[in-house]
């Protein structure tokens, strides 16, 4: 999975839950992913990721333009959640 950005910040449809937030995916399995993804957007959210590595999603960390994260504890069958907090 590459990095993907979906802005919806020219659409200004206030009744949308997450409008004007900006989350960050990461998730290994790609039809989870995708489902996080539509759904985020579909709330009105601007989506970046998703990421399937934890050094990729480590790069979008500290690039730190979004308010809130999606992450799998579990990428790649490793559980060690303390990679994943930053």
């Amino acid at each position: 999975m590459g990095q993907m950005t979906e802005n919806r910040k020219n659409e200004p449809d206030q009744a949308l839950p997450l409008a004007g937030k900006t989350v960050l995916v990461v998730e290994d399995e790609y039809y989870i992913a995708d489902d996080f993804r539509r759904t985020l957007n579909d709330a009105g959210a601007d989506i970046v990721g998703p990421f399937a590595t934890v050094a990729k999603a480590h790069q979008a960390l500290d690039e730190g333009n979004f308010d809130c994260a999606v992450i799998d504890l579990n990428l790649h069958g490793r559980g060690d959640y303390r990679s994943r907090t930053a």
